[in-house]
Order: C-alpha cells, then sequence, then structure tokens
C-alpha cells in the first residue's frame, strides 16, 4: 500500500478513535524512516494539517525532536475514499 495512503488512513482512524493530533512517532515513525517528510509533503497537498507542539523543549530551545502533531483534513479524508475507489475500479476490470 502505497505509504502516504496508510499515514493518512492511520491519521483517520486516530482521529474516529478521539484522538485528533499525532506526533510522527505515534503514527510508527523512527529515525530515519521519513514520516516527518511524507507527512510534511501532505501538508503541502493540503491533505494533513501541522501545528507546532507547545512542549517545554519547544518554548526553551525553539525546536526539538517531534515538534509537530499532525492531523488529517477534510480533503484527506476525500482522497482516501477516493483511492478506495479507484482500487475498486482496477479489481473489476481486472476480473476473469
Amino acid at each position: 500500500m502505497d505509504e502516504n495512503l496508510q499515514l493518512l488512513k492511520t491519521l483517520a482512524r486516530r482521529g474516529e478513535q478521539g484522538v485528533e493530533w499525532a506526533r510522527p512517532m505515534d503514527l510508527g515513525a523512527t529515525d530515519g524512516s521519513g514520516h516527518s517528510g511524507r507527512l510534511k509533503r501532505l501538508c503541502s497537498k493540503g491533505l494533513a494539517e501541522r501545528e507546532r507542539r507547545n512542549s517545554i523543549c519547544n518554548i526553551l530551545l525553539n525546536s526539538a525532536r517531534g515538534s509537530y502533531v499532525y492531523r488529517i483534513t477534510a480533503a484527506g479524508r476525500e482522497w482516501i475514499a477516493s483511492q478506495g475507489k479507484q482500487a475498486i475500479r482496477i479489481s473489476v476490470c481486472n476480473s476473469p
């Protein structure tokens, strides 16, 4: 599955469970996993949004690991739905 789609689905599931904002590490990020970069690109496309965390480290240092939290947007939910419809169309077309 596309990593961007997987990230958005994880954000959507967390939102449905009442956890609207998530840190990259809450979404499975590890050192060098690329989660932060993918999340930033999803934000630039309007599929997710981010906010700076209000942690002591961020206040004192003006920067820290895990300094942003992310959530899915309405456009991100629509994109997930459109990807599902596309997958259904592809599987129907490939049916014997």
